[in-house]
């Protein structure tokens, strides 16, 4: 949340070089600690920083990437839900490019049939 709030504080000021520090310290958790934005430091991120922001499209390509049921189920779903529309576009933009296109599943038309 630190991160989060300094980053939003460099917004404020108006201080690029400042932003830029802060994206390198985040970077580097991500990278070298495996760590990722809570809901609450996203939050923070989305009221605190204009649609075009860099650290939103970061966490766009986060979700795009690192989202997964089986790991951190709880904080990735909690992450989508606080997540702005504009930024939810950019994360499946996203997905599009890097996933590798599969079969239709095979479990056929069942599971979106309407009870009558």
């Amino acid at each position: 949340m630190k991160l989060a709030e300094a980053y939003v504080f460099g917004e404020k000021i108006m201080d690029v070089k400042y932003k830029n520090v802060v994206m390198l310290a985040i970077h580097k958790c991500i990278a070298s600690e495996g760590c990722i934005l809570e809901p609450m430091s996203a939050e923070i991120v989305f009221r605190g920083t204009p649609p075009a922001s860099p650290l939103r499209r970061l966490i766009a390509v986060m979700i795009a990437y690192y989202a997964s049921e089986d790991k951190h189920k709880r904080i990735w779903m909690d992450l989508i839900d606080v997540c702005p529309k504009e930024d939810l576009k950019h994360a499946m933009k996203v997905l599009v490019r890097i996933r590798k296109p599969t079969a239709f599943p095979s479990w056929g038309v069942a599971p979106y049939l309407e009870e009558e």
